[in-house]
């Protein structure tokens, strides 16, 4: 009879600690390095092993935090209306609110991504269009319950307070409140939901087993006057813990495109040398002085002189950048 493969025992050796409440739900396991030392394996045996158990349902991962017993899913009804935009709050925040849930999420974006045909498409934008890409992970009661991604047409938001969702003072203001504050009327937004199986990445995300069913959901939003689409692109998956009810209005058709505020690409001569700067896009950091989130601007000249200062401050000098390679 074949040896058992070392994963598989380290597996069948996990799921009898937790049969014997060594390990209660909810309970964080030791470390891969401590595990492996008790089972007289290497780290890589128990990551197979983990993996393995969380695609079963029987642990979860929880990004930068470690590895978990599972505890028994409960359904989190997500309660949405045309409405849920609040004028001074997250819409998620206040989704998780109704039902009774503290609602957070962590976010990363990257600015000047080159849109996707089919986000493109969706945005009324050419295909290749910069854009502003932000990826969530929304939790409740700390534990995830939806991925996102946010595609935002680069030049609607550029040069403004609110060119990054989650940076400057509308950070997490969501998309209707952040749109406001430069001017554009967001009327409505159109939702397309279905089903389908996870993907391992957001079955090891979610903390779901692999290929169980989520909901796929597009979102786009429409302004109402300038009638242009917009903002976000592409929807969440809601998982098991998950569920939806939504009201689904048929899309209208976006016509004339919409006036947009582009940043310049040149700005003023380097400090050093004399010659105009090109931007290198915008660097999501923290404050010290005021504690907020919020941006810098990177500028660099033909002879690599690179230059930062606060988005929010542009009437501030520029400063020498301690981190050239940060400039795209």
């Amino acid at each position: 009879m074949p040896e058992q493969p070392p994963y598989l025992r380290i597996a069948d050796e996990l799921r009898r600690r937790i049969a014997e409440h060594v390990w209660e739900p909810g309970d964080r396991l030791p470390s891969r390095a401590q595990i492996g030392e008790e089972c007289g394996v290497g780290e890589n045996v128990v990551r197979r092993a983990q993996e393995l158990l969380i695609s079963q349902g029987v642990l979860e991962g929880r990004a930068g935090s470690g590895t978990y017993v599972a505890e028994p899913r409960q359904r989190v009804r997500v309660v949405r209306s045309s409405a849920r935009e609040q004028p001074n709050g997250s819409p998620f925040r206040a989704d998780m609110k109704a039902v009774g849930r503290q609602g957070d999420w962590e976010s990363r974006t990257d600015a000047k991504v080159p849109a996707p045909a089919e986000i493109a498409a969706r945005l009324g934008i050419a295909e290749g269009e910069l854009c502003v890409r932000t990826t969530y992970e929304f939790l409740a009661d700390g534990r995830p319950v939806q991925l996102s991604t946010s595609w935002e047409p680069y030049d609607l938001t550029a040069g403004t307070l609110v060119v990054l969702p989650e940076g400057g003072p509308h950070a997490g203001a969501g998309v209707v409140n952040r749109m406001a504050t430069i001017g554009i009327t967001v009327g409505h937004a159109v939702e397309q939901p279905e089903p389908r199986q996870a993907t391992a990445e957001e079955a090891s995300l979610l903390g779901i087993q692999k290929a169980a069913l989520v909901t796929h959901i597009r979102r786009t939003y429409y302004s109402d006057l300038q009638r242009r689409r917009a903002a976000r692109g592409d929807g969440g998956h809601r998982g098991a813990r998950g569920s939806l009810r939504d009201r689904l209005r048929d899309p209208d058709q976006p016509v004339a495109p919409l006036g947009v505020r582009p940043m310049a690409e040149n700005a003023a001569s380097c400090p050093e040398c004399g010659q105009p700067m090109k931007s290198g896009g915008l660097l999501l950091s923290k404050r010290d002085e005021d504690g907020r989130r919020t941006c810098r601007s990177l500028w660099r000249c033909p002879d690599r002189h690179t230059w930062w200062r606060w988005a929010d401050r542009p009437e501030e000098p520029l400063e020498v950048c301690p981190v050239p390679e940060l400039f795209r």
